[in-house]
Formats: structure tokens, C-alpha cells, sequence
């Protein structure tokens, strides 16, 4: 699939458990792994748009993957199979194609910890949502959700955006431009 994305968050926890058991190659994939999500929280607290992020991503990170990448190839063949560092190279091996992936527009993120944790707040509110009275009261709690985790991970005030897209809606907001209104892409004050 083409679109399928890896995560650097699950690669990097074989590594973990790798330097845990007493392999110290565990640690050098972890400095690996820190040189490229202290790249990330750059990027981020600098407050960089895609594209730029795309680009730094490109003149930083893929260095550092690539050294990476260079090192698992290396090492894999003379790991003992079955030992935790040969599971977790196998798995980084597995998972390559994707993970780079992920470094090919600014746009997607390195790893699915963000997803995860917004997953865990479904999860413990399973049982509130167990009797939404139909599956069309189910599609909408889906889609209300979807909506604010979307706000939530674009930094964008859940309120703010539904007072103003739901104004824009009633008002005869066009079709053809619901993109726009979109959390990742909405603006307050955009005018019809």
C-alpha cells in the first residue's frame, strides 16, 4: 500500500529492549533515534510549516536515518538469532520502506504516538459510548471525535474553530471549498 506509514516510536522500543537486556548496541540505535527526534521538537518548537519541516527533515534527519540504516544492515547478519538486537533489527529492517516513508513530506509524522494516545482516550471512554442509540448516533460521536483530535493535534482552540465553522455552514459556507474550513487548514476570519 502507498500509503502505509511507519513509526519510529515502535522501531525504536525493540532497541529499548534490546539495550534493557544488556546490549549495549541498543544504546547506539537509541543516539541514532535521538539525533533524529531531537530534529522533530526543533521543528516543532520553532513552529516550522510542512515544507519547511520537509526540508530540514531532508538536509538533517536523512543523514542520520541513513547512518542508521547503514549500521542495522551492517550488524544484522552477525546478530544471534533470536536475542533481543536481532528482533529489533529484523523489526527496523521490516519496517524501513515505511518508516522513510514518513520523512517524504513534511506533512506526516515519524512516528504514531500522537494517534496512540488520542486512541487511549476512546479506549476509557469505551463504556460511555457503548449506547449512542444507533449506528448513525455511533458515525457521529466518529466524526466528532475525528474533528477535535484533528483541532488537538493541529494546536487549533476546539471552541473557536466549531463556533466559527458551524456559523460559516449555516450561512451557506460553499461546498466545493469545505477544505478550507478543515482544522488543519482553517484561519478564523476566512471570509466566503
Amino acid at each position: 500500500d502507498g500509503r502505509r506509514l511507519g513509526c519510529g516510536m515502535h522501531i525504536r522500543r525493540k532497541f529499548e529492549e534490546a539495550a534493557k537486556a544488556g546490549d549495549a548496541r541498543g544504546a547506539v540505535a537509541l543516539a541514532y533515534f535521538g539525533k533524529v527526534y531531537r530534529i522533530e521538537a526543533a521543528c516543532k518548537a520553532e513552529g516550522l510549516g510542512h515544507e519547511e519541516r520537509h526540508a530540514r527533515r531532508q538536509a538533517e534527519s536523512m543523514v542520520v536515518v541513513d547512518d542508521l540504516y547503514r549500521w542495522i544492515h551492517e550488524l544484522h547478519p552477525s546478530a544471534v538469532p533470536g536475542s533481543p538486537i536481532h528482533k529489533a533489527l529484523g523489526y527496523a529492517i521490516n519496517q524501513e520502506e515505511y518508516w522513510r516513508r514518513c520523512f517524504s513530506d513534511g506533512r506526516f509524522e515519524i512516528d504514531n504516538g500522537e494517534v496512540e494516545r488520542q486512541l487511549r482516550r476512546v479506549a476509557v471512554g469505551r463504556k460511555n459510548y457503548l449506547f449512542a442509540g444507533s449506528d448513525k448516533g455511533a458515525e457521529r460521536i466518529a466524526t466528532a471525535y475525528t474533528v477535535l483530535g484533528t483541532c488537538h493535534m493541529n494546536d487549533v482552540n476546539p471552541l473557536a474553530y466549531l463556533t466559527d465553522v458551524i456559523e460559516k455552514l449555516q450561512n451557506g459556507w460553499p461546498q466545493a471549498r469545505l477544505d478550507e474550513i478543515l482544522p488543519h487548514r482553517w484561519k478564523p476570519g476566512l471570509t466566503r
